[in-house]
């Protein structure tokens, strides 16, 4: 069966070629909401978001990716999107060729939408509002399944999307955990799905049994930190040490140790579906130097293989070679040992994640036109990039 295509816009008119270039692709498009569809296009040339946000609160809107065509690039009609589940935001009178192309994207590919990119600690204010300033958290998405990495203060964003989506009736959650630093728990008595009886969290992170790392999530939701119980919340919670590599839904997880303090995880992220695969690295906290004295010098090298070739790598590059400098031993990774590492294996994307607190935007510009003029010189097949709160990176599918 084809994919399905709901087509909204207050006059036919502006989207006519649009359609007619969809449905000569293969798709399906429909001009009412009749689940289930694949994707959502939105003309917003014609005015406010009344049917979007409706739409966002009925099951049968639940998560498909929205595809927004609009006059102007408006940052506040973008981020509204966003939250809305905005997927990708088309400026002008795009091409109908374009439009397809975009639309087999998100039904087809990996997106990967950014919740928090803050390493450390949020860092909320007037300087930090184009890269964000909530602590780590992602999703990845392929049609309706969804992993979420991390729950730093931008899950509790990702929650009351997720409520907003209609997240209702039974429903079954996975999260990684890369480690328990507070920047990377601190959100999760925060997230709206807690409060569910209907939904069921399968959290995954480091331990030594299911036992100990539940007995850390407990720990954190415990007086006198916070005043309601893990246990006390209506959602059923499931913790799973991990130990080897684990299949949730179309994402093959494979974990390995970081040199970082404390036990911490990385994840190479194989995804599966019809058009094919592709491969994501999340390296959240790391000194790609290995010189992390306070873990044992064998985890040095184990973070490399998660990285070999893959599309994708959302990894630590906090600091500038200074700051690195007077900083050796916290465990995190100046960005041109990151693009050296990155580039000799192969990386198609390297995403920079876990931005210091200390850096406000134009910092971060900075570290970012260095990091891409260094890439262009060692790893010219790769391409640099800063994470930045509220964006959405699409992936495609490859046939292996």
């Amino acid at each position: 069966m084809s994919a399905r295509i709901l087509s909204l816009g207050h006059s036919s008119s502006s989207l006519d070629a649009h359609v007619k270039a969809l449905t000569s692709a293969g798709y399906q498009v429909v001009d009412h909401p009749e689940a289930p569809f694949d994707l959502i296009l939105v003309d917003l040339h014609e005015g406010d978001f009344d049917r979007l946000r409706q739409l966002r609160v009925s099951p049968q809107g639940a998560w498909p990716p929205i595809l927004a065509l609009a006059p102007v690039s408006l940052g506040m009609d973008s981020r509204r999107t966003f939250h809305l589940g905005g997927a990708a935001y088309l400026v002008g009178h795009p091409d109908p060729d374009l439009v397809v192309a975009q639309a087999r994207l998100l039904i087809e590919g990996v997106r990967t939408r950014v919740w928090g990119t803050r390493g450390s600690i949020a860092t909320a204010g007037p300087e930090t509002v184009r890269y964000g300033g909530n602590t780590p958290c992602l999703n990845l998405e392929l049609g309706d399944e969804l992993l979420i990495l991390d729950a730093g203060t931008g899950i509790r964003t990702l929650g009351h999307a997720l409520m907003a989506a209609g997240l209702e009736g039974p429903r079954v959650l996975h999260l990684l955990l890369s480690h328990a630093h507070w920047d990377h728990i601190q959100g999760l008595p925060f997230f709206a799905p807690l409060l569910s009886p209907d939904v069921t969290i399968h959290i995954y992170g480091p331990g030594t049994s299911d036992e100990a790392f539940g007995g850390m999530l407990h720990g954190q939701m415990s007086a006198p930190y916070f005043p309601i119980e893990l246990s006390e919340v209506p959602a059923k919670i499931h913790p799973h040490a991990l130990q080897g590599p684990v299949q949730i839904g179309p994402f093959h997880v494979e974990p390995a140790p970081l040199p970082h303090p404390g036990p911490t995880l990385g994840f190479r992220i194989r995804v599966s579906g019809a058009a094919g695969e592709a491969s994501i690295a999340y390296l959240s906290d790391l000194d790609a130097a290995g010189t992390q004295a306070r873990v044992s010098s064998g985890h040095g090298q184990h973070w490399r293989d998660l990285t070999h070739g893959v599309d994708l790598c959302i990894s630590d590059s906090q600091y500038f070679p200074d700051e690195w400098a007077r900083n050796t031993g916290w465990g995190h990774s100046n960005f041109l040992d990151m693009i050296a590492a990155t580039g000799e294996a192969g990386v198609r994307h390297l995403m920079l994640f876990s931005h210091s607190p200390a850096h406000d935007d134009e910092r971060i510009d900075e570290k970012l036109v260095l990091s891409q003029t260094e890439a262009a010189l060692v790893a010219p097949q790769m391409r640099v990039t800063a994470a930045a709160e509220g964006e959405l990176i699409t992936t495609a599918l490859r046939r292996q």
